[in-house]
Formats: structure tokens, sequence, C-alpha cells
């Protein structure tokens, strides 16, 4: 059992109105510790006997000095029970320092539990006007925003059930939607963007970016390193609850991969190695595959809002990841990755073509091509009538969930592409962890290591 420990040293933390000529964030000697009991009964014997000492002292972290400046987006890392999750809570002024001082300019929107102001036996909607109160927002102000927020949740009628009967999901969507919608200066956030499918974080991170480029201040948690990289302008690394490097984002990344992977060597266990696909093994699939009228239907509605072209000469009808006919496929790391297409064309496309990439949650292309690139006859997709294209390659994907973009289009390397049908998210794809190893990079190719010894 844990609680507070009484500061030795009297702390402060003080929200001032906005002044762009100070940092956003100051902090200085910011510690937070606990006092650990063993037995209930040693919470009694303390209160009566002070002088002596029946707890032990858990210090989350200490000795944090932060300038953070307006505008800046600042991403925290680090190990678990280092302490990241700990200071945001007392940067957003959720929990008292035990030692130090912290001065926030503005206001603060912090998204850390997402949620946890709701009220279960209310709706979404009630608990909508609820948050936003809590937020800062006035009633008019909530008014106002009401339908952008239930816009941007897109939980359709569940808004009017209450939230006690709600996915993790949706709880989160919703949460999320309220708190994006302030008129913040800052904005804490805590591993929120791992919560939700793949399109709610990407909007998630739309909405973040168009808060920075309005000029807002960004600090949040996150264990996507490359997120980090994307869009952070520095970094905050911590290692068991103090401040090990903070400063420009590549540089403290670098910083916590070169700890990591120390750790990680001593701590890895002799596994088995995965065995890699044989050069050729990869094939489409050669198996008749019937799509029902449900299933297209299906597929159409799921792909409505990440869908535009004209499609007026073709389009997709359907696309399936490893024969999966759900949303959400996962593939182990080393497994073949099927994506096969299925695409109508009704009028002549001279050089009709293909395209399928893999992307992040940021919208970046990680693996990317055609049918034309992978030999396919430029006349091959051109007759009328349906098609199907099998895209097949191994996953050395780094651990996450993937988007995955397919485009018919026209292909002229002389001239503009016409898009007949582009749709950004037609399937997403979990990739699993290496179990070999943890791995940083965002694609792990196979590699051919050769040494050779020099003599001196």
């Amino acid at each position: 059992m844990s609680s507070e420990m009484t500061a030795p040293v009297q702390p402060s933390y003080e929200m001032e109105d906005r002044d762009d000529s100070g940092p956003a964030i100051h902090a200085r000697g910011l510690g937070k510790a606990y006092l650990i009991f063993s037995k209930p009964e040693d919470r009694l014997k303390q209160m009566i006997f002070k002088r002596r000492r029946f707890f032990e002292e858990y210090w989350a972290f200490q000795g944090i000095d932060l300038d953070i400046q307006t505008g800046e987006t600042v991403g925290i890392i680090g190990r678990n029970g280092s302490g990241k999750s700990t200071l945001l809570q007392v940067i957003a002024g959720t929990l008292e320092p035990t030692t130090g001082t912290c001065s926030v300019r503005g206001r603060v929107a912090p998204l850390l539990e997402l949620g946890a102001g709701f009220n279960p036996e209310f709706t979404g909607r009630e608990n909508v006007r609820l948050a936003g109160t809590i937020l800062g927002l006035s009633r008019d102000e909530v008014s106002a925003r009401l339908e952008a927020i239930l816009a941007f949740a897109g939980i359709g009628d569940f808004i009017e059930q209450p939230v006690k009967t709600y996915s993790s999901g949706m709880y989160a969507r919703l949460a999320f939607a309220v708190a994006a919608h302030v008129d913040a200066d800052i904005f804490i956030v805590d591993e929120i963007l791992s919560v939700g499918d793949f399109s709610f974080q990407s909007k998630c991170l739309a909405k973040l970016e168009e808060r920075r480029a309005a000029g807002a201040t960004v600090l949040f948690v996150s264990h996507d390193i490359s997120q980090v990289r994307k869009i952070c302008d520095r970094a905050i690394y911590m290692k068991d609850g103090r401040l090990a490097a903070f400063g420009p984002v590549r540089e403290v990344c670098d910083r916590y991969f070169e700890d990591s992977s120390g750790l990680m060597a001593a701590e890895a266990p002799v596994r088995r190695i995965v065995e890699p696909l044989d050069s050729g093994t990869v094939s489409p699939r050669s198996e008749a595959h019937p799509i029902g009228p449900d299933m297209l239907a299906e597929f159409a509605d799921s792909v409505h809002p990440f869908r535009t072209g004209p499609r007026t000469k073709g389009h997709i009808d359907y696309v399936s990841v490893n024969g999966n006919q759900q949303e959400l496929a996962h593939v182990d790391f080393g497994d073949q990755v099927v994506v096969e297409v299925y695409a109508t064309v009704s009028k002549s496309m001279a050089d009709a073509t293909i395209s399928v990439y893999i992307i992040d949650a940021a919208g970046q292309m990680i693996i990317g091509t055609n049918s034309r690139y992978e030999g396919l006859p430029p006349d091959a997709l051109s007759q009328h009538g349906q098609h199907r294209i099998s895209f097949a390659f191994e996953n050395r994907l780094l651990s996450a969930e993937y988007g995955v973009t397919v485009i018919l289009s026209t292909f002229d390397p002389k001239g503009p592409t016409e898009y007949e049908d582009y749709i950004t998210i037609a399937r997403r794809l979990t990739c699993l962890p290496s179990p070999e190893n943890q791995r940083w990079a965002l694609f792990n190719p196979e590699m051919t290591l050769r040494h050779d010894p020099i003599a001196e």
C-alpha cells in the first residue's frame, strides 16, 4: 500500500496567463515521492509514532529541471516505471509535487486518463457537456462545438446511450474528441495515441498537428520512437526517475536506443531463430475466393470515410489481408503477408495500375509498390471486367498497427497520374513483435552478414 509523501520542502505549482515572452512550462527541482506501507496497521503506527519509520520511501522521479518553450512539441520517452506518466501528471496539475516548483503559462488540456470525469450513467452527449465544462468551456462554447466533437468521435447513435455501455475504444474516442476541441495553449498527452483503432489514431495525430501549427505547446509520452522523431522538436529521456537527457529529438532518441540496446543484450534469452522465407516462395494465392454481395457492401461502408476518386472508369471492389475478411489482420514478424485486391474496370483505362502502400498512423508510407513495378504488363488490367491482384511480402515491420492503402489509377511515367479510386485505409494490419529481440527501425529487412578478420 502507498500514499503520497509529506513534502520535506514546500513545493509549488502555478498556472499563469499565457505570456509568449517566457517558457510555457518552467520546472526546477521537481520531484514526486510516495510512502510505501507493507501493512495497513503501519499507516496508523506512523501517525502515532511520528519519529519512527514504518514505511519505505519511493521516488517516482526527482531533481527535474525543465524549460519548454511556447509552441514546442516535446516527447517523453523511457522504459516503464521511469517516471514519465507521473511527471506529466505533476506538470498538468493533477498531482502535487513533493519537492520543487512548476509554473505553467496558459490554459492546459490534460489528455491523461481519458474519460476520467465521465459519469457512467450519463449518455455520451451529456458527458460531452459535463467534460467540456470541467475543461473550462462555457455552456455556450460546448453547444457551439458539439457537432464537431460528435463528428470527430464518430460513434454514431451510441452518443445517446449511457457511456457504461461503451467499449474502451468508444470511450477513448469520445473523451479525446472533447479534450481536442478545447482552446488550450498546452496539450499534455499520455499514451492516448495507442488506444482506439488505426483511423482514430490518425485523426488524433492530425488534430495535434493542427494545434501545433496554431502555436500550441504539446508535451506527450510515447513508446513509439518513430512517432517521437517525426513530430517532436525536442525529447526528454527519463531513466530510473531521473532526467537522463533533454535536447534535440534525434540525439535524445539515439541515447535511448544505446541504453536500451545494452539492456536488451543483457536480458535477452536464447531463442529459436525464425527461418526466413526462401526466395520465390512468396506467390499469389491461386484458389478461388468468392466475394458475396454482403462482403462487398460491408467493405464499401468501412472504407467510405477514407475514399476519394471519380470511379467512372473503374473501382476497387474488395481488399483482404491474408484472406482475412475482418478489418484488422494480425501478422507475426517474419510471416508472409498477402494483400489481395479485387478491382473492376468498366471503361477503357490505358495502363491501368493497382498500387499498394503500407502506412503508419501518421500517414507515412513505409512500404509501397504497384502492379507495373512488379512486372505486370501495361495492358493486363485494361481489359473490361473484374481482376484480382495479389501482392505478397515478408513482414519485417516494426511492431505496430498499420493501414493498407490501395489505389486504382493510370500509369504514365511522362504524364500526370489519374486516380480512379484511392482508398487511404482499405484494411488495417497489426504487425506483432519479433520473438528474438526488440526492433527499433520501421522496416527491418533480412540482412546478409559477412565478417572478414584482418590480420594486424
